[in-house]
């Protein structure tokens, strides 16, 4: 699900990466309840996209100390 990017999450993203999110994309982890797949779509010439996890706290509640910088083999991740 495409999320605002000027709200929490965003803010999150920006912190942690220290540019502006152009785009931002979560996906709910089926089989593991509060976790999230997140990618981020930067405003930086050097690093485009940024793949993200979080776990075990509400999306709303995110800061950038809750990120976990992941690389996905897809996107949307697969799930088995």
């Amino acid at each position: 699900m495409k999320v605002r990017v000027d709200g929490t999450l965003g803010h999150a993203v920006a912190e942690y990466t220290g540019t502006r999110v152009i785009e931002l994309d979560v996906i709910p982890d089926p089989h593991v309840e509060g976790a999230y797949a997140m990618q981020a779509i930067l405003d930086d010439a050097r690093v485009h996209c940024l793949q993200f996890m979080v776990r075990d706290i509400e999306l709303r509640k995110v800061t950038a100390e809750d990120l976990e910088e992941v690389e996905f083999t897809t996107w949307p991740p697969e799930v088995k």
